[in-house]
């Protein structure tokens, strides 16, 4: 039962973190026809592949931090001076931090459609949340 609960949440960070809805599904995959199948098909191979990968590489060598993890798979690569790992790590960084911020713009939204609230409003209050939390 432990490994069905990991499998759910491995799936719902994925699929839900992704905004996907079934509609997404549709429109990516299905529309194809025997093509898209073959297509999620080898998606759904793909992300497996990489958690299983992920999560080995984190009980192999008892990770305990996502620093230490970029050490293992990255380690001190140096190209003429140019480090690998910080660029790595911006990259990350800034994909999350806009990430972050659609996820605003899609609350904000929200809120203006099911409640009249401006999205000028609440999508400043949510970066204001988030610009608190790093002070």
């Amino acid at each position: 039962m432990r490994i069905l609960s990991a499998i759910f949440v491995i799936i719902g960070a994925i699929v839900g973190a992704g905004f996907a809805s079934g509609q997404e599904i549709y429109t990516f995959f299905f529309v194809y026809g025997k093509w898209g199948i073959f297509g999620i098909i080898i998606a759904t191979f793909l992300i497996g592949a990489a958690t299983f990968k992920t999560l080995k590489i984190i009980k192999k060598y008892n990770v305990k931090s996502y620093d230490e993890f970029l050490d293992i798979i990255i380690g001190d690569i140096n190209l003429k001076n140019i480090n690998i790992k910080l660029i790595l790590n911006f990259i990350i960084n800034l994909f999350l931090l806009i990430s972050f911020f659609v996820m605003c713009a899609g609350f904000s939204a929200y809120f203006k459609q099911e409640f009249g609230i401006n999205e000028f409003f609440t999508r400043n209050i949510f970066e204001y949340i988030f610009l608190c939390f790093f002070k």
